[in-house]
């Protein structure tokens, strides 16, 4: 049977004020009759009078209190939900309380503390750890909301699932959704949760191509003079603007070349900062801007695009991911890539080596794909420390042409 309206509008009120609470409350929920018959929308006597009675019968049951006036007995003023009832409304409703919300996550995720990963042991042990401190002093660690347990369980499922392999270089994220046995479009529909986590995991922002997959609905960030010409004959020019343009990947996919005025290529890691900084200064033109961290389809299209006569420089931060994305676009990409300012700096005070760190640094050290970098990392790898990476360290692009930095 369906609750009456003026019941559903208590629990409403009470999942408003109480529902997201891991602990359970020390005082009763307790509402004003009248208001509540209101906000209800239940306005005739007779709708208030059955209202009263439903009440009536459900203090008999145990599952509610009413308050009455002080002399005028017949005059329900308060109604109040008893801690022990609270339950019974949130089951009422098919929903479960905060506390059994949390319980049930610190099942699951004991459950997948005791798995052994393949890859990260170190690094999956820590983030079940600090998602566990933050679920006992009942808060969550974002992506891993407590207060929605399937999300939750199959989360740290995914994740799990996704970062035990060692996928390929280039492989479509559809391919990889296919392979986990998740259909095709999943990676790419739940793509900003399985970040964040990559994020928990790594201690450190990890976009999905930072596993070696690639999205084909992605776009390029560009700044400088570019024209993409298409096979009917037309042409699209980018002005030098100072603010970037954003280029999808299906627009370069129908592209056959770009042309551009440009002396250089000058790829950046740092979209936010840096990126923008460097677009505020390049007002001659003679220098294409993109930001790119790990390349996405968009990204590697326009590389293929460009002229191959066009010089690439990257600028990239100098910890072990900064490398690895340098070593990405010149795995990925056809075309030669420079690195510009990428000299590692040590700092005693900075982080030691993740365990994410130390499993990538052997393979940007075999091969000759990052030879002219080999002293840096052999040195990050010595002192085992990030060093001073960031490229912010360079502060503000103090020259308004190439090289903009001048350190």
């Amino acid at each position: 049977m369906k609750p009456p309206a003026w019941l559903r509008e208590l629990h409403r009120q009470w999942q408003s004020a109480r529902g997201a609470r891991a602990q359970q409350a020390s005082r009763t929920f307790t509402r004003g009759w009248e208001d509540l018959l209101d906000a209800a929308g239940i306005m005739s006597a007779d709708e208030r009078l059955v209202a009263e009675r439903e009440a009536i019968a459900l203090e008999r049951e145990g599952r509610l209190k009413l308050v009455r006036h002080r002399y005028r007995k017949y005059r329900v003023e308060k109604v109040a939900l008893p801690l022990e009832s609270e339950a019974w409304l949130v089951g009422l409703f098919g929903e479960q309380t905060g506390g059994e919300k949390l319980e049930q996550c610190v099942a699951m995720l004991k459950h997948w503390n005791v798995q052994t990963h393949p890859r990260f042991p170190e690094s999956w042990g820590d983030l079940c750890h600090r998602v566990s401190e933050a679920m006992h002093a009942g808060k969550s660690v974002r992506p891993f909301s407590w207060r929605h347990p399937r999300l939750f369980g199959e989360l740290l499922g995914s994740l799990y699932a996704l970062t035990s392999r060692e996928w390929p270089p280039g492989t479509h994220m559809r391919v990889a959704s296919e392979e986990l046995g998740w259909g095709s479009k999943a990676l790419e529909e739940h793509r900003a949760a399985l970040e964040a986590g990559l994020g928990v995991l790594f201690g450190e922002p990890s976009p999905l191509e930072s596993l070696g997959l690639v999205c084909t609905r992605s776009h390029a960030r560009v700044q400088g003079p570019l024209t993409l010409h298409f096979e009917d004959g037309t042409a699209h020019t980018i002005s030098n603007l100072q603010g970037e343009t954003t280029i999808t990947h299906a627009d370069l996919q129908r592209a056959t070349h770009i042309t551009t005025t440009a002396a250089r290529l000058l790829s950046i890691e740092n979209s936010k900062s840096t990126f923008a900084d460097a677009c505020a200064v390049n007002r001659s033109g003679d220098t294409l801007l993109l930001a790119t961290s790990y390349p996405n389809a968009a990204t590697l299209r326009l590389l293929e695009l460009l002229p191959e006569e066009l010089p690439h420089v990257h600028f990239g931060d100098t910890d072990v991911s900064g490398y690895a994305i340098l070593r990405a676009l010149r795995q990925q990409s056809a075309r030669p890539v420079q690195p510009f300012l990428m000299a590692w700096e040590d700092d005693l005070a900075s982080k030691a080596l993740s365990e994410h760190d130390l499993r990538l640094l052997p393979m940007l050290l075999e091969g000759e794909v990052l030879a002219d970098c080999r002293e840096h990392l052999e040195r990050m790898k010595s002192v085992g420390r990030k060093g001073r990476f960031e490229q912010e360290r360079y502060g503000m692009p103090r020259l308004l042409e190439w090289p903009f930095w001048n350190p």
